[in-house]
């Protein structure tokens, strides 16, 4: 097995050959099949961190959406607290009004008692001359 690398184990001593002006690093085959397996974990750890990265993204997206589902509640939650206060709002007017046609029903009513004690008493001396 022939690799071009800069970087090798510590332990594996390989033979150097230049070939075409190219430095070629030679191994016998327990160390090829040592830097087999190496390769072999540093493919399934790039693998393992490649899904973790997308299982990441994946999370931090999940994440975004329920930050904005929590935000547009928040706005809903707020937009609910104004319309009840404008609820209550009417309602102290509408009341308001009630209490004063209230009063002049009453007024109405006590007017009409009066007149027609009034004629009553008209009617009663009316009658007795």
């Amino acid at each position: 097995m022939v690799i071009s690398c800069c970087v090798f184990s510590q332990s594996l001593k390989p033979i150097v050959q230049v070939v075409n002006d190219d430095t070629l690093f030679c191994f016998s085959i327990p160390q090829s099949k040592k830097l087999a397996k190496l390769v072999v974990k540093g493919a399934y750890n790039d693998s393992l961190a490649h899904a973790l990265g997308s299982e990441n993204r994946r999370l931090y997206a999940l994440v975004e959406g329920k930050d904005q589902v929590i935000y547009n509640l928040d706005v809903k939650l707020d937009l609910t607290h104004q319309m009840a206060e404008n609820h209550k709002e009417n309602l102290r007017s509408i009341e308001g009004i009630l209490e004063v046609r209230n009063k002049e029903l009453k007024q109405k009513k006590r007017d009409k008692r009066w007149m027609a004690v009034g004629l009553v008493g008209l009617a009663i001396i009316s009658v007795t001359r």
